[in-house]
């Protein structure tokens, strides 16, 4: 059973909470994220995720969406049956220093927004991928309200690869047209809101530097006060987009592809995004992960 199953299961199910652990889906404890309990972002700390959850679906007026999960896999969007176990623990594993990047652990700057960019250093290397899995395993855990959006202008992905018509395009809300409120929406999933695009513009750097980013991430943190908000960027390498919006974010996660990447372009990389905090790099593709199956995710 893939993440985006058990997910869509455990929204289903409604299962009671207790205490900060929940059980994963083949009966082991899954580990549970906890906001620092010394926390000194506001009035917000110790908000109840659950009640914050039902005021996320009031405030997402852009409706809910259903995913078909077996087109997913075909197209190679999710793991293939036979890998999906072994697929939701490498994302546990990966949102771990992504979390501990935005809550004063390891020695990090505090975090301001809880917003975390996942790029690439050149196109084709699974960013959006990663991004959508790592979405999907945080939001499972139950304690984090997690927004995905795709800011990847140039070559929107992510919901044409879920196969959806978000309520408001991400294009025409930074061009003017359209309400945060509005943007945002559900798949089904308990504690996760998509944002994202299905035209592309040239005009991407400029629609990015408008006040609309601001907004959104504004709004984000008045129906979830304490959020955890993942955004989908070009490649560092392709064009400037993700700088733009790198002074507002707290971390970055680098996706590289093993037999893609090349060790000068992962290098030059990793100098761009060095005065920002890098919460870790994700190598896709790799044979090393799985020695009797090779699959390519696109």
């Amino acid at each position: 059973m893939s993440i985006v199953e058990k997910a869509l299961q455990k929204a289903q199910a409604k299962p009671e909470r207790t205490g900060t652990t929940e059980r994963a889906a083949d009966g082991a404890a899954a580990p549970a994220y906890q906001a620092p309990a010394s926390s000194t972002d506001g009035p917000h700390d110790g908000v109840d995720v659950i009640a914050t959850a039902t005021a996320m679906g009031r405030e997402c007026r852009g409706g809910s969406v259903t995913l078909d999960v077996q087109r997913l896999r075909n197209d190679g969007r999710l793991a293939p049956e036979k890998l999906a176990q072994q697929t939701e623990e490498e994302f546990r594993r990966i949102k771990w220093p992504v979390l501990n990047a935005i809550t004063r652990r390891e020695g990090v700057a505090p975090a301001v927004n809880n917003i975390v960019l996942v790029t690439s250093a050149i196109p084709g290397e699974g960013k959006t991928f990663n991004a959508l899995n790592l979405a999907l395993s945080i939001a499972r855990e139950g304690n984090s309200n997690v927004f995905l959006l795709d800011l990847d202008m140039r070559n929107p992905t992510l919901c044409n690869n879920l196969g959806v018509v978000p309520p408001v395009d991400m294009n025409e809300y930074l061009s003017g047209d359209g309400r945060p409120e509005d943007l945002l929406f559900s798949i089904g999933v308990d504690n996760l809101l998509l944002a994202g695009s299905v035209t592309s513009t040239n005009r991407a750097s400029e629609l990015l530097a408008t006040r609309g980013v601001e907004k959104l991430f504004s709004y984000i943190r008045s129906i979830a006060p304490q959020p955890l908000v993942l955004v989908d960027l070009p490649p560092v390498l392709a064009t400037d987009d993700a700088l733009v919006v790198a002074p507002m974010i707290d971390a970055c996660l680098l996706v590289l592809s093993e037999g893609r990447s090349r060790r000068d372009s992962a290098a030059e990389a990793i100098a761009l995004l060095s005065e920002f905090t890098l919460a870790g790099i994700v190598l896709n593709r790799s044979r090393a992960a799985i020695k009797d199956y090779h699959y390519s995710y696109s």
